[in-house]
């Protein structure tokens, strides 16, 4: 029982590492011997300025985030250090500072001490709230049939239709004034769609769009998906961005 249990879990686990879905443990390495290997070889192959600046950085990392083995570092601990030293390092060395670590931290995953480097991917250079852009705010399928509904225009009696598309599938512009009624498959509930270049992509049909296709196919139309008074193509989009 217990035996044979024992053995169908170290067969599974030689065939998720045979297989890459398991990555190999790897022994503990004192952070102090990972230190001195990786400054003998970067004292040994690079130009001194280098190499004092990679003892400086991997002292710094030491100093003020102290891990017993370097297989203990997690991602945390390199943003952790980043913020500590924003307070009393300018941000150009602070960049310096963790270019060096992770040259470090690769160099160990090139001689298979460790397997993953944490230091990659930190970014010092972080914008403040007063920066960053508030993410934009998808529509609710509510809002946008309040939002259609205040489509109409005296020019353009079929400018909602366009809106549906665009709100709905996200299709751009030109896209949707282009639209065929043949593009617009209801078994499957797909859409043709024919872009920038005449490269065709298929989509699928949001049941609002399918809704307003249904409605246009009872009523005998065909050809174009809304129908305009004359005008040329680009003034055309040019005043349904405007009234969009």
């Amino acid at each position: 029982g217990e035996a044979k249990k024992k053995v169908d879990q170290e067969n599974a686990k030689s065939w998720r590492l045979q297989n890459g879905l398991e990555v190999p443990e790897l022994p503990k390495l004192p952070m102090q011997d990972a230190k001195d290997g990786y400054l003998n070889y970067s004292k040994t192959n690079k130009e001194p300025p280098t190499y004092r600046n990679d003892c400086r950085a991997i002292a710094c990392l030491m100093e003020f985030r102290t891990k017993p083995y370097i297989n203990d570092y997690k991602r945390l601990d390199i943003e952790e250090w980043r913020d500590d030293m924003r307070e009393t390092m300018q941000i150009g060395t602070i960049e310096m500072y963790l270019d060096k670590i992770n040259a470090f931290f690769n160099r160990l995953i090139e001689l298979k001490k460790i397997t993953e480097n944490p230091a990659r991917g930190v970014k010092v250079r972080i914008k403040t709230k007063d920066q960053q852009e508030e993410a934009p705010k998808a529509l609710t399928v509510q809002k946008v049939k309040q939002f259609l509904s205040l489509c109409k225009d005296m020019f353009l009696e079929n400018i909602n239709d366009i809106a549906a598309l665009c709100y709905y599938q996200g299709n751009r512009i030109e896209e949707a004034v282009d639209a065929s009624l043949d593009d617009f498959d209801l078994e499957r509930m797909k859409v043709r769609v024919i872009g920038k270049g005449r490269k065709k992509r298929i989509i699928d049909m949001h049941p609002e769009v399918a809704e307003l296709v249904r409605k246009k196919v009872a009523d005998g139309m065909t050809g174009p998906f809304a129908i305009f008074k004359p005008m040329g193509k680009k003034s055309l989009m040019n005043l349904i961005r405007e009234k969009l």
